[in-house]
């Protein structure tokens, strides 16, 4: 009989351990995450967060989220979950207006 491996891990950092979305891309590029935010800006987005699972798939993060208990004080924290790729993030407002005209005048 053998023993599955999981894909996902628990994340090797402190459960308390708070980092900006920025560390967190630089720390895991290109896996899929899922957080408990502890900051937020003005629009409600996430800036802030404890990582909880960190996974190559997005399916492989849900797998462990259901897996993994929560630690009671984080439980009241809100979860999110993102891919930590920079490249499919836009943050200039004006690339983004750029992007929807771009998109609407391709669609016409």
């Amino acid at each position: 009989m053998s023993t599955r491996t999981p894909h996902a891990t628990v994340a090797e950092a402190s459960p308390d351990e708070v980092l900006s979305i920025d560390q967190i891309m630089e720390r895991y590029p290109g896996e899929w995450i899922l957080m408990r935010v502890t900051a937020h800006d003005a629009d409600g987005w996430p800036t802030h967060g404890c990582v909880t699972v960190h996974a190559p798939t997005q399916n492989d993060m849900l797998d462990e989220m259901e897996r993994g208990p929560t630690a009671p004080q984080h439980a009241r924290l809100r979860l999110h979950s993102f891919l930590a790729d920079r490249s499919i993030y836009i943050d200039d407002p004006a690339e983004i207006r750029q992007f929807i005209a771009e998109w609407i005048e391709a669609d016409e």
